[in-house]
């Protein structure tokens, strides 16, 4: 069993009209780009659908840890 990920596009959306703007976490975000590491903590959802996008340029990344989220979830 695998768990469904939709297809995304390939550029970036527009911004909606209604969203909420998050100067705090865009100021940490950026603050990462110069460090090695930055930890993000998410839902499951969300972790299965970086996988997904990291796969479609090194094909076997996550397999083992998409496997696991399907026992998981």
């Amino acid at each position: 069993m695998s768990l469904p990920v939709l297809a995304t596009p390939r550029f970036i959306p527009p911004l909606r009209p209604n969203i909420v703007p998050r100067p705090r976490l865009a100021e940490r975000l950026n603050k990462g780009l110069h460090r090695r590491l930055t930890r993000i903590t998410a839902s499951t959802r969300f972790l299965t659908y970086l996988v997904a996008a990291l796969r479609t340029v090194a094909g076997q990344i996550g397999e083992g840890l998409l496997g696991a989220l399907v026992n998981w979830a």
